[in-house]
């Protein structure tokens, strides 16, 4: 409770991540920003997920683990924006 107001609902009932899941969702936090963006938002292109990948010393199978689940993100979360743009 900062300045005497109560947390969002959504930071209250925010869920919690399993040990080991915040590397795909940090990654997915920091890649998001290297979509492209014209009439709607692309998807984060592969080769800056590999490139993140290699900068942060993630290899074999759990670079595989870490494309899988950012791109089911990116997904989710282009998705999400579609859905709320049409209900503007």
């Amino acid at each position: 409770m900062k300045f005497g107001m109560p947390l969002p609902n959504s930071i209250q009932n925010a869920p919690e991540l399993n040990l080991g899941l915040e590397l795909f969702y940090t990654g997915f936090l920091d890649l998001t920003s290297c979509r492209q963006t014209g009439m709607s938002l692309g998807p984060i292109p592969m080769l800056s997920i590999l490139e993140y990948g290699m900068i942060h010393g993630i290899e074999g199978e759990q670079l595989e683990d870490f494309i899988w689940f950012v791109q089911r993100l990116d997904q989710k979360y282009l998705e999400w924006s579609r859905n709320r743009a049409k209900s503007k």
